[in-house]
């Protein structure tokens, strides 16, 4: 089993190459790129990637970091996935237990997924800041 690292990359957006720019950098060093879900703020685009643990994920990190229009590229070191579900107009979170109660309809559901974390180390123009990868 391969053990999944969340990323969070911080820039800004100019066109449609920016998301492949961000996709690309982990691919050319053979990473590969398990999910990716972003959200805007204000002029600014916050990415979440889920990458396999590679031995050149810290090299990745630190080219991306150094990409135009990259703010900061943050690896979410403690970081725990959990999936809602938005259903009759709320969003619930989803777990083992309630998993079983909900039926196989939930395809037709709109399904996000958070990561939760307590530390990062995160990267700007090269330069380290938080926590030593």
């Amino acid at each position: 089993m391969t053990l999944e690292k969340v990323i969070r990359v911080i820039g800004y957006y100019n066109d449609a190459s920016y998301i492949e720019r961000v996709i690309a950098t982990f691919r050319k060093l053979l990473i590969d790129v398990e999910w990716i879900w972003g959200r805007r703020i204000n002029d600014v685009y916050e990415i979440y990637l889920g990458v396999k643990d590679h031995p050149n994920l810290k090299l990745a990190i630190l080219n991306l970091s150094k990409t135009v229009g990259i703010e900061s590229v943050e690896l979410l070191i403690d970081a725990k996935v959990e999936k809602y579900v938005y259903i009759n107009g709320d969003f619930k979170k989803i777990d083992k237990t309630a998993n079983e109660n909900i039926n196989n309809s939930i395809i037709k559901y709109f399904t996000i997924y958070i990561p939760i974390y307590t530390r990062i180390a995160g990267y700007r123009w090269g330069e380290k800041y938080g926590e030593d990868i």
